[in-house]
């Protein structure tokens, strides 16, 4: 690698487990996508953690290849449960099977 060439990324060498890393065309980033149901694998955990590694090329000469180098990512699972909201029902006396409409 001379001193002023550019590297790009290359490769994903270990794909992560709980997404999907993919470099840009440009190849000066990664994009990390976490699958749809990363967090309901791990139901009582707020964060999931995720790898992956990839390596760089020199963009001049691709033929040399980087060490493979690991990214961290954190996943946050933001878990919105059901909300019940307290009602009230007024009744007439001897009114029988008065529905309470708790979900309106």
């Amino acid at each position: 690698d001379g001193p002023n060439d550019e590297l790009v990324v290359n490769d994903i060498v270990d794909e992560p487990n709980y997404g999907t890393a993919t470099p840009t065309p440009s190849g000066d980033n990664i994009l990390y996508t976490p699958d749809d149901d990363a967090c309901d694998k791990f139901r009582d955990s707020a964060t999931v953690t995720d790898t992956f590694t990839y390596n760089v090329v020199d963009s001049l000469d691709d033929n040399i290849v980087s060490n493979a180098a690991t990214v961290r990512v954190t996943i946050i699972c933001n878990r919105e449960g059901p909300v019940a909201n307290d009602d009230s029902l007024d009744v007439d006396e001897g009114d029988e099977d008065e529905p309470a409409d708790v979900l309106d």
